[in-house]
Protein backbone atom coordinates (compact mmCIF):
# COMPACT_ATOMS: atom_id res chain seq x y z
CA UNK A 1 0.00 0.00 0.00
CA UNK A 2 2.92 2.34 0.73
CA UNK A 3 4.30 1.82 -2.78
CA UNK A 4 0.89 2.48 -4.30
CA UNK A 5 0.47 5.76 -2.42
CA UNK A 6 4.00 6.77 -3.38
CA UNK A 7 3.26 6.06 -7.06
CA UNK A 8 0.04 8.10 -6.93
CA UNK A 9 1.89 11.02 -5.34
CA UNK A 10 4.71 10.86 -7.84
CA UNK A 11 2.30 10.72 -10.81
CA UNK A 12 0.56 13.77 -9.37
CA UNK A 13 3.90 15.54 -9.12
CA UNK A 14 4.68 14.73 -12.76
CA UNK A 15 1.24 16.07 -13.73
CA UNK A 16 1.81 19.29 -11.81
CA UNK A 17 5.32 19.96 -13.02
CA UNK A 18 4.38 19.39 -16.65
CA UNK A 19 1.24 21.50 -16.33
CA UNK A 20 3.18 24.44 -14.93
CA UNK A 21 5.64 24.32 -17.78
CA UNK A 22 2.84 24.31 -20.36
CA UNK A 23 1.00 27.29 -18.91
CA UNK A 24 3.59 29.73 -20.27
CA UNK A 25 3.58 28.08 -23.67
CA UNK A 26 -0.19 28.13 -23.83
CA UNK A 27 -0.26 31.83 -23.00
CA UNK A 28 2.08 32.61 -25.87
CA UNK A 29 -0.19 30.85 -28.37
CA UNK A 30 -3.48 32.07 -26.95
CA UNK A 31 -4.63 28.72 -25.54
CA UNK A 32 -6.66 28.91 -22.34
CA UNK A 33 -4.37 28.27 -19.37
CA UNK A 34 -6.40 25.44 -17.89
CA UNK A 35 -6.54 23.63 -21.25
CA UNK A 36 -2.79 23.78 -21.84
CA UNK A 37 -2.11 22.69 -18.24
CA UNK A 38 -4.59 19.82 -18.44
CA UNK A 39 -3.25 18.53 -21.74
CA UNK A 40 0.38 18.64 -20.61
CA UNK A 41 -0.41 17.07 -17.25
CA UNK A 42 -2.46 14.24 -18.72
CA UNK A 43 0.19 13.47 -21.33
CA UNK A 44 3.00 13.39 -18.75
CA UNK A 45 0.99 11.21 -16.36
CA UNK A 46 0.04 8.88 -19.21
CA UNK A 47 3.69 8.49 -20.25
CA UNK A 48 4.73 7.50 -16.72
CA UNK A 49 1.73 5.18 -16.32
CA UNK A 50 2.53 3.52 -19.64
CA UNK A 51 6.13 2.88 -18.57
CA UNK A 52 4.96 1.38 -15.25
CA UNK A 53 2.42 -0.86 -17.00
CA UNK A 54 4.99 -2.09 -19.52
CA UNK A 55 7.45 -2.89 -16.73
CA UNK A 56 4.75 -4.75 -14.79
CA UNK A 57 3.55 -6.64 -17.87
CA UNK A 58 7.05 -7.93 -18.52
CA UNK A 59 7.34 -10.05 -15.37
CA UNK A 60 4.43 -9.17 -13.07
CA UNK A 61 6.64 -7.33 -10.59
CA UNK A 62 7.63 -3.69 -10.18
CA UNK A 63 10.97 -3.21 -8.48
CA UNK A 64 12.55 0.04 -7.34
CA UNK A 65 14.71 0.33 -10.46
CA UNK A 66 11.72 -0.01 -12.77
CA UNK A 67 9.78 2.60 -10.84
CA UNK A 68 12.73 4.98 -10.89
CA UNK A 69 13.21 4.49 -14.61
CA UNK A 70 9.52 5.15 -15.31
CA UNK A 71 9.80 8.50 -13.56
CA UNK A 72 12.87 9.48 -15.57
CA UNK A 73 15.53 8.04 -13.30
CA UNK A 74 18.40 5.99 -14.60
CA UNK A 75 17.69 3.45 -17.30
CA UNK A 76 18.03 0.51 -14.93
CA UNK A 77 14.62 -0.89 -15.90
CA UNK A 78 15.64 -2.00 -19.35
CA UNK A 79 19.24 -2.73 -18.43
CA UNK A 80 18.34 -5.06 -15.56
CA UNK A 81 15.71 -6.94 -17.55
CA UNK A 82 17.97 -7.35 -20.57
CA UNK A 83 20.72 -8.70 -18.33
CA UNK A 84 18.34 -11.25 -16.80
CA UNK A 85 17.21 -12.41 -20.21
CA UNK A 86 20.76 -12.79 -21.56
CA UNK A 87 22.13 -14.53 -18.46
CA UNK A 88 22.50 -18.25 -19.05
CA UNK A 89 20.36 -20.49 -16.88
CA UNK A 90 22.31 -21.76 -13.91
CA UNK A 91 21.88 -25.37 -12.93
CA UNK A 92 21.91 -26.24 -9.27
Amino acid sequence: MNTFLSLIGRVGAVFGSSALAAVAGGAVFGVELWKSAAIAGVMAAAKVTEALLKAYADDGVLDAGEISAAFGGNNSMTTAKKARRKAPAQEV
